[in-house]
């Protein structure tokens, strides 16, 4: 108890040091510049406060500590730092370089830690021995680029606002020597994407692989990932075809981002991880139940402009916006009983199978007085519901009664 004890308070004080300094070098950077990477702020700082909530919780679990590390160079601005320092001290200033450099350095543990963290979802463990060739190419990806970040000659090669060239204090490549290290360098440029594309893929499947052979508690664990990286992909999407300015896009793609790290934590920590069931059968109902009426909305927009225009006077006439309001809010209610029946037909057949064998055994229980047929019918209910490996039913012997009618 005592260590553990122990790794909460180093979890929590690593996470009060970090934010300590997040305010910090915040509050100095917004008396320069303006205040531009809100989303890796609040992306990072989710980040450092689950895992420092699941290593606080769960030390021997690995998770905890790589979202650490991961928040921890998420959340420091540390390019924007390189970027004053440089406007401030010139690309020749030792200063400004040290900084480019860590800048560059903090690519690979604001990346790589989450991919490893899902790896390892949720138990802390790789799948499988097999899977330990994935984890020897992710650190192999992570020794490459950490090594080019260190040698390259130009610090600020790996910033694309750096618009001047900066000296690497600690590369040793000068000359010739730097232009044929550039060049190896562009070479792997070629190579190392796809490869990092493969460890992300790979990451991802690892947690489907495990939910075959998962345990029941495993499974539910493994299910809120998978959720929370659907509302990733969907944010991704809406941000790229429609922008990530626009407010209904930069919302979900918020929401993504920060779905990921409160899912994990949900998951390791056990806290109503059986509620994902009802979590995704609800998101699958309110989301095709907004398409729907969506899509009414525009039909009934469409006919306006087209048919009614002359009449009404436009879409946006009061007549017409009480009308269409009326309209979606009468078919509410109908709209969500046909769409739940529909999805439950459609992807929970087995919880409606369950509730048709329970209402099929109440009715039958209502008038049966047989206890022989009961038996058998509550057998075969559970049987079907239930599906348990054996079954047994222990019936209350009736009292023995005394000669004198006196019970036993």
């Amino acid at each position: 108890m005592r260590r553990e004890r122990r790794w909460a308070v180093a979890a929590w004080a690593w996470f009060g040091l970090v934010l300590a300094l997040v305010v910090g070098l915040n509050a100095y950077l917004l008396r320069i510049l303006p205040f531009t990477s809100e989303i890796f702020l609040q992306t990072g700082l989710v980040y450092l406060g689950v895992g420092a909530l699941i290593a606080s919780r769960r030390p021997a679990n690995p998770i905890g500590w790589l979202f650490l590390i991961s928040g921890t160079f998420v959340s420091l601005p540390l390019f924007t730092l390189a970027e004053v320092l440089r406007s401030e001290s010139g690309s020749a200033g030792s200063l400004a370089a040290w900084s480019q450099l860590v800048a560059n350095f903090s690519i690979v543990p604001a990346v790589f830690p989450t991919l490893f963290a899902v790896l390892l979802f949720p138990s802390g463990r790789i799948p499988g021995p097999r899977w330990r060739g994935v984890v020897g190419v992710g650190v192999l990806i992570m020794a490459v680029i950490t090594t080019a970040v260190l040698l390259a000659p130009d610090a600020a090669s790996f910033d694309a606002a750096a618009a001047d060239a900066i000296p690497n204090p600690v590369s040793p490549f000068h000359g010739a020597a730097a232009a044929n290290f550039e060049a190896f360098v562009g070479r792997l440029e070629s190579v190392f994407p796809w490869l990092i594309l493969a460890f992300a893929l790979a990451c991802a499947v690892a947690p489907l692989v495990r939910y075959r052979s998962a345990s029941a508690t495993e499974r539910a664990q493994i299910r809120w990932l998978p959720f929370a990286g659907s509302l990733f992909a969907v944010g991704l999407v809406l941000g790229v075809v429609i922008g990530f300015d626009h407010p209904v896009a930069g919302t979900v793609w918020w929401i993504g981002q920060l779905s990921i790290p409160v899912a994990v934590a949900v998951a390791i920590l056990r806290h109503r991880v059986f509620d994902i069931d009802v979590i995704i059968r609800r998101s699958l109902q309110y989301g095709l139940l907004s398409a729907i009426l969506a899509g009414i909305y525009a039909g009934s927009v469409l006919v306006v402009q087209v048919v009614l225009e002359p009449i009404v006077g436009g879409a946006d006439s009061p007549p017409v916006v009480v009308v269409t309001t009326l309209a979606l809010a009468a078919l509410f209610n109908p709209l969500r009983v046909r769409v739940q029946r529909f999805i439950d037909r459609r992807f929970y057949r087995r919880k409606v199978s369950a509730e048709r064998a329970l209402a099929r055994f109440a009715a039958f229980a209502r008038d049966e007085v047989d206890l022989e047929a009961l038996r058998q019918a509550l057998f075969g209910t559970v049987g079907e519901t239930l599906q348990p490996e054996c079954m047994g039913l222990w019936l209350k012997p009736a009292p023995s009664r005394h000669p004198n009618g006196e019970s036993r």
